[in-house]
């Protein structure tokens, strides 16, 4: 009797410890819906200046999203000079694309399948989205 006793006082002490680690690791799961992430991202061109590109992911469902990309060009001066020795401005310019899309995140991997038929995987860590889609540099979602 004695042996039972310390066997289920044993399994008791082990499943109060168990059951709330659980609960802590379901608390854990980002919450995506009704949000917006974003990534700022800077290149250096030379002779042209420093141009931003900006990634936004909102998420506007349990299951639908809308990706932005918009990238911006300072204005700058000409590689070239005139003949009367000036050199001209090239104006700034810009782009955006916006695109609809579905998303399921899953064992810490967010999976989003946008309509242009492109699918994107991000890791979330930390409390941010990570996107190794460039070979020198990672993209870093944060929320905002």
């Amino acid at each position: 009797m004695t042996s039972r006793k310390t066997r289920f006082a044993i399994f008791g002490t082990l499943l109060s410890l168990l059951i709330p680690s659980c609960f802590t690791a379901q608390a854990k799961k980002p919450v995506f819906k009704n949000t917006q992430w974003i990534c700022i991202h800077k290149i250096l061109l030379l002779d042209v200046g420093t141009m931003t590109e900006t990634y936004t992911l909102d998420f506007t469902s349990n299951k639908e999203c809308v990706y932005t990309y918009r990238w911006v060009l300072p204005a700058h001066p000409a590689s070239f000079v005139r003949e009367d020795g000036k050199v001209d401005v090239i104006p700034s310019s810009s782009s955006e694309t916006t695109v609809n899309g579905t998303w399921r995140y899953r064992g810490g991997k967010l999976n989003v399948e946008l309509e242009d038929g492109s699918k994107r995987t991000y890791l979330y860590k930390s409390g941010k989205l990570y996107d190794s889609i460039l070979s020198t540099d990672e993209l870093v979602f944060e929320k905002q």
